[in-house]
Parts: structure tokens; C-alpha cells; sequence
């Protein structure tokens, strides 16, 4: 869930499910049923963004045991490194919702922050996703602590 899919996460031995920017690099060749890509269409905002984080949601395999999640920032609007017409336009506040749905699924998170570099917006979008995140990991009972 980045602006652009970086090469590391599709060489992945299991599922591979990647929203980016599309016709940007890198262009990830997903070959097989267990690696599926989605082209997030230039200026897409939440209500573009959301049917398709639902519809890769709908296609995690049932034997995931734990969702990795690489968080890119960089799907900001106005992020200063999206390539001109690419650009995508997430809200701080689509984050909250972006992590609700993530939670969704009965399994484990692990998220890895990743792009984004407009710096007055990260700090605002990153405590609407955490906090969103929080309140559903613990409403779900599935915090786990080692």
C-alpha cells in the first residue's frame, strides 16, 4: 500500500498483494495466483482507494496467518516525490479509515512504515492510522504481547 511497489516485498514466497501508483516504477510482474497487483488510478482519493484495499482484502488466502503491511506515506496528496500525473490523494484522516479495514481479518499486523515525504502531514496521518489501528486490534482481542 505504497505510491510505488518496490521490487523486495513481490519476490515473497507466500501471497503478495500490492496497491501503487499505476504506470509508475517499479512495475512489479505478478505471475501466479498468490501474487496480485492493482494500479491505483492518478488522483485517486479515498473513494477510489477504498473498494480496492476491500477487494485485496477479499483476496487474502485463508491460510495467512499474519497480514504484513507496507504503509507508504507517500500516498499522501501532494507527496513531493509521486511522479506528476500519478499522484494519489489520501487525506492524514483516510488512514484511520485505512487501518480499520486492515484490522478487519482474524490475523496478526505487522506493519512497515515505507515512503512518503511530505513531512507536515506524516506525523497527522500516522497517529490516525495507529490509532485507528489500536482501537481495533484491542476491540478484536488480538494483541498479543511477548
Amino acid at each position: 500500500m505504497a505510491y510505488n511497489s518496490g521490487v523486495g516485498p513481490s519476490g515473497c514466497s507466500r501471497s503478495f498483494i500490492s496497491l501503487h501508483a499505476l504506470n509508475d516504477y517499479p512495475f512489479v510482474p505478478i505471475e501466479d495466483s498468490r501474487r496480485w497487483a492493482v494500479g491505483v488510478p492518478p488522483g485517486a482519493g479515498w473513494d477510489t482507494y477504498e473498494p480496492l484495499l476491500r477487494g485485496a482484502l477479499a483476496r487474502v488466502p485463508e491460510d495467512c496467518d499474519v497480514l504484513v503491511v507496507s504503509l507508504g506515506f507517500d500516498t499522501l496528496a501532494g507527496d513531493p516525490e509521486a511522479e506528476g500525473n500519478s499522484v494519489l490523494a489520501l487525506s492524514p484522516d483516510d488512514f484511520g479509515a485505512m487501518a480499520r479495514l486492515l484490522g478487519g481479518p482474524a490475523l496478526p499486523m505487522c506493519v512497515i512504515q515505507e515512503g512518503g515525504y511530505k513531512m507536515s502531514e506524516i506525523p497527522v496521518a500516522a497517529s490516525r492510522f495507529w490509532a485507528a489501528a489500536s482501537s481495533t486490534v484491542l476491540a478484536s482481542n488480538k494483541f498479543h504481547s511477548r
